[in-house]
């Protein structure tokens, strides 16, 4: 379109479009359409400046995204065996793709073990884009659980399709993931009958798919992988991101530590013992004081 032609309807349907993203990103579009067209007006390009009164649109609350619990792995990992969706889910699960990078994936991107990242879904143009930044474009190991789930497809073909067989597009895409979460509740109504797990779940979020993002960064920290490492496998711009994820703890993971404080306890408790019985029949003085000085 040409500037001059550019209405507020236009600017707000960009807006509009970016629905369900950070607050942060949707406020600095908001800000660059503006000072853009603010440019273009005191140039002359345009009488008024389109992009002057726009309304966010509902964006997603600070901090929701979330590291899954055990039970909720068990589950997941339950239900792919048998869904049409589960090599999708395991994707996101053991790679740690963005939502976007895994419907544009073809078979050409895997090779060597690896998966290229080097486009994204743009929810906004529905058409293919760069990554969301040059972080974005790395080569992830597949590890064999992965491996053995993914579909054989040509180098030219979509890994991931509808059952239609046709491009995943966003809707699709959470079509998809909701029907995977109704076999989740499938599955764990099977599973708390067998009792194979605990009957009652903690009050947790409602499951997304960006959280397997999360439990991927997660479980890097928990497999011991370098900071820095797990920043340039997770696709961010800088250590500071990754960071942030990695505290996104679980109880099963302070329940874990807890296990591994008690085994050093249970490993140490003689040597304590001894310690403890000889502190009995041998006061040490403090520092600057003389044993014979301690009364």
């Amino acid at each position: 379109m040409c500037v001059k032609d550019v209405r507020p309807v236009h600017c707000q349907r960009v807006l509009t479009n970016m629905e369900g993203l950070a607050k942060d990103t949707v406020k600095k579009a908001r800000s660059q359409l503006y000072n853009m067209f603010e440019a273009a007006k005191d140039n002359s390009l345009c009488a008024t400046n389109p992009a002057s009164k726009l309304a966010m649109p509902q964006t997603a609350e600070p901090g929701t995204h979330r590291a899954i619990t055990e039970r909720e792995r068990q589950i997941i990992l339950e239900a792919a065996k048998t869904h049409p969706a589960g090599a999708w889910v395991l994707t996101l699960l053991y790679i740690g793709l963005r939502p976007e990078e895994s419907i544009v994936l073809r078979g050409a991107d895997i090779a060597g073990g690896r998966i290229h990242i080097d486009k994204a879904y743009n929810r906004s143009t529905r058409e293919i884009k760069a990554p969301k930044s040059k972080a974005g474009y790395r080569d992830i190991p597949i590890i064999p659980s992965l491996a053995a789930a993914l579909p054989k497809v040509e180098p030219f073909e979509l890994v991931f399709k509808n059952t239609r067989g046709r491009p995943l597009d966003e809707k699709a895409m959470y079509r998809m993931w909701h029907r995977f979460k109704a076999a989740m509740q499938e599955v764990e109504a099977q599973m708390v009958a067998q009792g194979t797990i605990p009957a009652f779940a903690e009050e947790l979020p409602p499951l997304v798919p960006y959280d397997l993002r999360h439990t991927y960064c997660t479980d890097l920290e928990r497999a011991g992988v370098p900071l820095n490492v797990a920043s340039r496998l997770m696709g961010h711009s800088s250590v500071e991101i990754t960071a942030r994820i990695y505290t996104h703890t679980s109880k099963d993971m302070f329940d874990d530590a807890a296990s591994k404080l008690d085994a050093l306890v249970s490993k140490t408790g003689d040597i304590v013992g001894d310690i403890a019985s000889s502190t009995k029949h041998h006061q040490v003085a403090p520092i600057g004081l003389k044993n014979e000085d301690v009364g």
